[in-house]
């Protein structure tokens, strides 16, 4: 099957482009990983008021990401450390 498109929202660039560079490149080799291999993972689901919503483990940091199966589409929604990305939706 064909990768996914990965779309990464305002509130996950403005993260990203805060990052040291070697982190910032780091993510997005691991984002265009999770494209081409989505349909071979088992994507991590989050709950409660992130419920929907699945993480990404890169390092110290989560990305959270949602799936348009249809449009073979990842949306990131956020990038930070643990503590700051699941408080922010909470």
């Amino acid at each position: 099957m064909s990768p996914f498109q990965v779309k990464i929202l305002p509130d996950a660039e403005r993260t990203l482009g805060n990052l040291d560079t070697l982190v910032a490149e780091r993510v997005l080799r691991r984002l265009r990983w999770l494209g081409a291999n989505v349909d071979v993972v088992r994507p991590k689901p989050l709950h409660g008021s992130l419920d929907g919503f699945f993480k990404l483990r890169v390092g110290d940091l989560r990305v959270v990401y949602s799936l348009d199966w249809e449009a073979r589409l990842v949306q990131v929604h956020l990038i930070g450390n643990r503590d700051e990305v699941y408080k922010r939706r909470g």
